[in-house]
């Protein structure tokens, strides 16, 4: 069984390929495929949802889970929900492919099986893809800006609430201000240079220089924007 999901890479979501077989051994899931430490974890948790939704955890079978592509690295976030429902489509014990080819099914599991939406469809990211079956939102209930199916909980998944999509609303503000950071003389001068020149630059340098902090200051720092 093979569904879409999305992974976090910088400030896009992009597309990854859940591919799911069963396989005889002890119950449990192995994920392969660059899992992080936060996605090995989440295997305890799509277990739980599974039975608290009311579905059969196998009792002689091992979930083998297959993530493409393999060079990226993967964290947990909305795959719980995609390796979830592809094993009850493996096992049968829901009708399978209730939804075109072109959803990518993304949320969050809780211990009792009910699905919640990631943060990361909130967040200013890049979303490019048309369908999303995901979770009630807990935070913002804006309307989706891209079509989108909402489910409650595993046992919803047969019957879906699709969201309409809206216009994209734009709003623009200048970048929240970091006053109350201490510079260096080094880095407050560099900043000055940047700012006031509008150059270019690139920042390298080992772990905690300042790299991110300066470059997290520097945008507030800039004349406003010409249209």
């Amino acid at each position: 069984m093979k569904v879409q999901s999305l992974i976090r890479e910088k400030n896009e979501l992009k597309p990854v390929e859940v591919e799911l077989t069963l396989w005889p051994g002890l119950p449990g899931i192995q994920f392969i495929g660059l899992p992080d430490q936060h996605l090995k974890e989440s295997a305890l948790r799509i277990k739980s949802a599974i039975r608290q939704a009311g579905f059969d955890f196998p009792k002689s079978q091992q979930i083998l889970v297959n993530l493409r592509p393999s060079h990226l690295k993967k964290t947990s976030r909305g795959l719980e929900l995609a390796v979830a429902v592809a094993y009850l489509w493996e096992s049968g014990q829901i009708p399978k492919k209730i939804m075109s080819s072109d959803f990518f099914i993304y949320g969050e599991l809780t211990l009792m099986g009910e699905v919640l939406e990631p943060e990361d469809l909130n967040e200013d990211l890049q979303v490019q893809f048309p369908v999303v079956l995901t979770g009630k939102s807990s935070a913002d209930k804006t309307p989706a800006l891209f079509r989108k199916q909402s489910i409650a909980s595993l046992k919803d998944i047969v019957s879906p609430k699709e969201i309409k999509p809206e216009p994209a609303r734009s709003i623009l503000k200048r970048p929240r201000s970091f006053e109350h950071l201490m510079l260096s003389k080094r880095q407050a001068r560099l900043l000055q240079i940047l700012a006031v020149g509008e150059h270019s630059a690139l920042f390298a340098g080992p772990a905690g220089s300042g790299k991110s902090t300066i470059a997290q200051i520097l945008p507030g720092l800039l004349r406003k924007p010409s249209f």
